[in-house]
């Protein structure tokens, strides 16, 4: 049996790739986007910073669809205003979109359960966006996101803005790491991606990747640095200095990714990334039953 590999891709768009930090118009920047992100091409697209988008009754959003060929099938809006949305290609279908538990959550996180060529049981994925301010809060919405991936029989991937340093992000760095120490960043950084360790010193906040960790989800980017010894994919993704931009897959999943990807450009303060995976090499011994 063979299949055509299923490509992913996550972007935080920055002011939804129409504004500056200040909120000066930027007309062009969305186009430079989305010629980024159409030279992927990918089956399933995950965008966070997106509330300009739906404004003036989703004009934005309209654009962006016609500019990529895709339908948009999950729309994020939580306690905050930032927003997600998750948008498919023609050939992934779905069934279910989950998202009653939007509220309760910053980003308002939907969990999509798509239809995959070649796979026998459903993919749940999302489009992540956790909350730079709280690091406690950002745990509980992990905790939700790792409970829902898992719900729908175990093959699960959240992908975007995690905002909080991977387990590979370490200080003091090493030759080829890229990690800023605490007086490289901004003091609202410092407030939640570091934190202060019983004898009074800083230390980079690992919590919510060790959440993730434990909870048996596996980090893309390190699965595939750890099998391609490629250390270059580890390097740092947003301006904060961390790679705070990925995917964490479900275990049965990881077997079957086969690259990963970490796009550079102008056009937002955060690359793009992109996974690819072959639904043939899922590791399909090790379904969760859900009780």
């Amino acid at each position: 049996m063979t299949t055509t590999p299923v490509t992913l891709m996550a972007q935080n768009l920055s002011h939804g790739g129409t504004r500056l930090p200040d909120g000066t118009p930027d007309p062009h920047r969305l186009d430079r986007l989305l010629q980024v992100i159409g030279r992927v091409a990918p089956d399933v697209l995950c965008l966070q910073e997106t509330w300009p988008l739906l404004d003036h009754n989703r004009q934005g959003l309209a654009r962006v669809e016609k500019s990529l060929g895709l339908r948009t099938i999950a729309v994020g809006q939580g306690r905050s205003a930032t927003g997600t949305l998750l948008l498919l290609s023609d050939r992934i279908g779905w069934s279910q979109v989950e998202d009653r538990y939007q509220p309760a959550s910053w980003t308002g996180m939907s969990i999509a359960v798509l239809d995959i060529p070649g796979m026998a049981a459903p993919l749940a994925a999302a489009s992540v966006h956790l909350t730079p301010f709280s690091a406690v809060g950002a745990e509980n919405d992990a905790a939700y996101l790792i409970n829902r991936l898992h719900r729908y029989g175990g093959y699960g991937v959240g992908a975007g803005d995690f905002n909080y340093p991977a387990l590979t992000d370490r200080y003091p760095a090493g030759p080829d790491r890229h990690t800023p120490g605490p007086e490289d960043v901004p003091p609202y950084n410092r407030a939640t991606r570091w934190k202060t360790t019983p004898d009074g010193a800083l230390a980079i906040n690992h919590d919510i990747a060790h959440l993730f960790s434990r909870s048996g989800m596996v980090d893309v980017a390190a699965h595939m640095a750890d099998l391609t010894g490629d250390t270059s994919l580890l390097r740092p993704t947003g301006k904060g200095g961390f790679r705070v931009d990925g995917f964490q897959v479900t275990g049965p999943l990881a077997p079957a990714i086969t690259s990963y990807r970490a796009i550079g450009h102008d056009h937002s303060d955060h690359a793009g990334v992109v996974m690819t995976f072959d639904p043939i090499l899922v590791d399909a011994t090790a379904p969760v039953v859900w009780k």
